[in-house]
This record gives C-alpha cells, sequence and structure tokens, in this order.
C-alpha cells in the first residue's frame, strides 16, 4: 500500500503541471505576421482571438454594444491583459513583443516609439456613432512598460498603422479529458487498489 501513494502523488504532479504549462495556439501568416491566437485563458474561460483590421461596424456586425464580447470594462481588461501576458511574447514564432509591427494591422508606428494597440470593444459611444468605448493591450518595444489602457470612438483602424481590432470567441470544448479530472481518476484508481490488497491481507 505504501509504494502506491508516492507514484499515485507523482502522476497528479505531472499532470498538474501540463495543466498549468498549457499556452495558446499563436496564429502566424505567411509573412509572419501574428494574426491571432486560440486557447487564451481570459480569467479561467479559454477564448480565441483574431486581430482584424477595418471599421468597428465590418468586424462587430453594426458596432452595437450587444455585438461586444466582453460587456464591462472590467471584463475587457482581463482579456487585454491576457493578450500582453501570454500572446504578445517573444518566442519561437517570432518576437511579437520585442517587435510590435510583427502582428497584424501595426505595420510601422509613426511615433518615437514604436507600439502596436489591440483593441477590445467593450461599448458604444452613442447610438449615432459608429466608434466604441474600448479596452486596449498596449504593446510597447523593450525599455518601454507593456499596459492596459482605455479609448474611445475609434472607428477605422485600417487608417491606423499602429492599432488592430480583437475579435474573440469562446474556444471549442477540448475533445479529451481534462488533466485536473484525469489525475483525481487516477487517484482513485490506486486508493481502490490499495484499499483491496489491505482487506486481502
Amino acid at each position: 500500500m505504501k509504494r502506491c501513494f508516492p507514484w499515485a502523488a507523482a502522476f497528479t504532479l505531472a499532470l498538474g503541471v501540463t495543466a498549468a504549462q498549457a499556452a495558446p495556439t499563436l496564429l502566424i501568416d505567411a509573412n509572419g505576421e501574428l494574426i491571432g491566437a486560440d486557447d487564451v485563458n481570459v480569467g479561467g474561460v479559454l477564448y480565441d482571438v483574431r486581430f482584424i483590421d477595418g471599421t468597428c461596424a465590418a468586424v462587430f456586425n453594426g458596432c452595437a454594444s450587444g455585438n461586444f464580447d466582453f460587456a464591462t470594462y472590467a471584463a475587457a481588461d482581463v482579456a487585454s491583459q491576457a493578450l500582453l501576458d501570454q500572446v504578445l511574447l517573444d518566442g519561437p514564432g517570432g518576437n511579437f513583443d520585442s517587435f510590435p509591427d510583427l502582428t497584424l494591422g501595426c505595420p510601422g508606428s509613426p511615433f518615437t516609439t514604436p507600439f502596436c494597440q489591440v483593441i477590445t470593444p467593450v461599448g458604444q459611444l452613442q447610438p449615432e456613432l459608429t466608434g466604441a468605448y474600448a479596452s486596449d493591450a498596449l504593446n510597447r518595444v523593450p525599455g518601454q512598460t507593456d499596459l492596459v489602457s482605455h479609448s474611445c470612438c475609434y472607428n477605422d483602424l485600417s487608417a491606423h498603422a499602429f492599432a488592430v481590432w480583437a475579435d474573440w470567441t469562446l474556444a471549442e470544448p477540448a475533445q479529451v479529458s481534462e488533466p485536473g479530472t484525469l489525475a483525481l481518476a487516477g487517484v482513485a484508481l490506486l486508493g481502490m487498489v490499495g484499499l483491496r490488497r489491505r482487506k486481502s491481507r
């Protein structure tokens, strides 16, 4: 019986580490531009995100508040921070943090310090206007702090060389059992085996 528990603990720990290391899948086009990511963890919920240029009305089906993915600044800020923490990073796919212009929609900032402003809309300003309140993931070059900020009234981002829309959708549910479920099942099975052996003795 004593031999089972160390193995069970190691099994559980290994699965926990695998879950903790899970990272989004970055989507990169043929030009090496970052165009989005799948399975971004936004407050414990997995989302897919696509970076899209164009007008708010075209990207979000009329630029109406009800068509946006997050209803409040608080929720949208979590999504923007997730972009900075999980997606807009340097890695094997590209140096998307060091070079903000490698993100789709940000081919070249006209400012002295380049940055890419990835905009998640929150709510419409007024019914007669086409711009939206938004939460922004502001990705800056090294030496400058990346941050989440708020903006208002952007409409056609194809006219801006430093900004792009973030269009979020819920990720498809995974078709395999979650690591936590597997770990619990494994520990339960080992416990039953141990109890059986104990009774047989």
